[in-house]
């Protein structure tokens, strides 16, 4: 079914391909992160089960009205449905 793979190992990470995940720079790795928490650019989110604990941390929705194109979405999904049920 799949033609077989040799495992070649673990890629090598070498320090100008690797990213840290704390301050997004090139050359170390998050555990060696000088950056002070002030510089970086990460803004901590809550977690989901903090959201579904206190709903205030719920994110906000970037805009009240409805997506035009979700109504056409819908409207077809409704004639389909129609159609199908006749």
């Amino acid at each position: 079914m799949y033609p077989y793979r040799a495992r070649s190992g673990p890629s090598k990470a070498t320090p100008s391909t690797v990213q840290c995940q704390k301050c997004l720079k090139r050359g170390h790795y998050s555990y060696e992160c000088k950056v002070p928490p002030q510089e970086r650019p990460y803004i901590p989110r809550p977690s989901r089960t903090q959201q579904l604990f206190n709903p205030k941390l719920l994110p906000k929705l970037s805009s009240e009205t409805p997506n035009p194109l979700m109504e056409t979405y819908v409207a077809v999904v409704d004639s389909t449905h129609a159609q199908n049920h006749s």
